[in-house]
């Protein structure tokens, strides 16, 4: 036996199609970057790209508060792409993306700010290690790449930060 609903009037329709958009829309895993995140941000105006030195070039945007997406890559459990929150030049918060959870008690001490990132990649001897990548961004001068791995013949003792997107902190 067949069941057919019958709607006769446009309003059903349009009620009918409401709903199904509400349900389809509303089961999306996919969320916003700004869902629950407890701070604003705005795109850096200022452009020093034509400082060849990076660390000279980060300098001369003289960021203390600002924002940046880092990944840390190891061999470790890692809770995904975060956006971490410096304040005065500390990691004050780690937020994972896709809901806006705060990690920071969690993974908090293993991401870095920029100026830590200097440091981690200046303080490993090219010649101490099995490999040592370090790559700038063209724009800004951060490390936007830094990985070590200190010996080829040890698997998974390999540390590596990769991170993107900066942008200013607004308090």
């Amino acid at each position: 036996m067949r069941h057919l609903v019958h709607m006769k009037s446009p309003i059903s329709w349009v009620v009918a199609f409401a709903a199904l958009c509400l349900v389809t829309f509303s089961c999306r895993e996919d969320v916003p970057l700004d869902v629950n995140v407890p701070f604003r941000t705005e795109p850096i105006a200022e452009d020093f790209s034509s400082i060849a030195d990076p660390r000279a070039r980060w300098a001369a945007y003289n960021l203390s508060d600002y924002v940046l997406e880092q990944s840390v890559l190891c061999f470790c459990p890692y809770p995904g792409d975060v956006r971490v929150i410096i304040e005065g030049n500390r990691v004050t918060d780690v937020i994972r993306k896709s809901d806006g959870v705060s990690l920071y008690a969690d993974v908090g001490q293993s991401h870095k700010t920029v100026d830590e990132l200097f440091a981690f990649a200046g303080s490993v001897h090219p010649d101490s290690v099995a490999d040592l990548r370090v790559e700038y961004d063209a724009r800004f001068g951060f490390p936007r790449l830094v990985y070590i791995d200190y010996d080829a013949h040890i698997a998974d003792e390999e540390l590596g930060f990769q991170t993107d997107h900066i942008e200013r902190l607004i308090r």
